[in-house]
């Protein structure tokens, strides 16, 4: 099982969604835990160790750090404005 670290930004936008929008991404979020590299992640280009995933309209980019199983979410947000 790996740790889920959610970055401030991240704690801030989970705080502003709405509840069902908040369910989806933190279901999105506890799979994190069991399998960071599931299917459906994609490695992002440029970014070393770093991959997103989808729930719903948003995006949680994240970075894995296997010698520590912990799961380090660097934010979460919409699709179209998360790669700014």
């Amino acid at each position: 099982m790996y740790i889920i670290s959610l970055s401030r930004s991240s704690k801030k936008f989970m705080q502003s969604i709405s509840g069902k929008d908040y369910k989806l991404v933190s279901l999105a979020l506890a799979s994190l835990e069991s399998d960071p590299y599931q299917s459906g992640c994609t490695k992002l280009k440029g970014i070393e160790n770093t991959f997103r995933i989808r729930a719903g309209n948003y995006r949680i980019l994240y970075q894995v750090y296997d010698k520590v199983l912990t799961v380090e979410v660097v934010d979460i947000g919409n699709r179209k404005d998360i790669y700014e």
